[in-house]
C-alpha cells in the first residue's frame, strides 16, 4: 500500500479523482438512507477516541486463557466486561473493610481525614518547608566566600605550622 501510495500512478488517480465534480457523480445505484439508518450511525474515529483503550501484557493460567476463548474471538473484551463488573465490587469491599476497621479499633483508626486535619497538615508543611529554605539559606551565608583550593591554603600558611604532626621541635 504505501509503495502505491507513493507511485506515479497514485498521483494520477488521485488528480483524476480531484478533477471530478460533485455533481458530475452518479449517485442513483445507492439507495437513500432512512432517518433510523442515519440515527444509528457513529463517527468511526470519534468512536474510537471515546472507546481508547491500552494495550497491556498480562500472564493467565492457561485454564483460565482456555475458558475465556471457549466462546470464540473477542477473549480481550471479555476480560475487560469481567474486570469492569468486578471494580464497584471491590471498591464497596474496601469501604465496608474500612468501615469494619474503624469499629474494631473503637472508632479509631482508618477514618477518612477531616477537611480541619488535611488543613492543618498543609499549614505544617508550609511551616517546614520555609524552616527548610530558611537553614538553607543560613547555610549557604555561612560558606560564602572565596574558596580555595587545598594548594591556595598550604601557600597560606607558613611552613608547615598548618601540620601540628609535622612541626619540627627544637629539642
Amino acid at each position: 500500500m504505501r509503495a502505491y501510495r507513493e507511485s506515479a500512478a497514485f498521483r494520477r488517480d488521485l488528480e483524476r479523482a480531484r478533477a471530478v465534480r460533485d455533481s458530475d457523480i452518479d449517485f442513483s445505484d445507492f439507495p437513500e438512507l432512512t432517518d433510523a439508518e442515519l440515527e444509528h450511525m457513529v463517527r468511526t474515529r470519534a468512536a474510537r477516541l471515546k472507546a481508547l483503550k491500552r494495550p497491556i501484557s498480562i500472564r493467565l493460567d492457561p485454564e483460565v486463557l482456555q475458558w475465556l476463548k471457549r466462546e470464540g474471538s473477542g477473549y480481550q473484551t471479555r476480560i475487560n466486561a469481567l474486570l469492569r463488573d468486578a471494580m464497584p465490587r471491590t471498591q464497596d469491599q474496601s469501604a465496608e473493610r474500612i468501615e469494619r476497621e474503624a469499629k474494631r479499633h473503637g472508632g479509631k483508626g482508618l477514618k477518612a481525614p477531616t477537611p480541619e486535619f488535611l488543613e492543618a497538615l498543609l499549614e505544617e508543611r508550609e511551616r517546614l518547608d520555609k524552616e527548610i529554605q530558611r537553614l538553607e539559606a543560613l547555610s549557604s551565608a555561612t560558606t560564602r566566600g572565596p574558596k580555595l583550593s587545598y594548594a591556595m591554603k598550604r601557600k597560606r600558611t607558613s611552613g608547615t605550622a598548618s601540620f601540628p604532626h609535622k612541626r619540627k621541635t627544637n629539642a
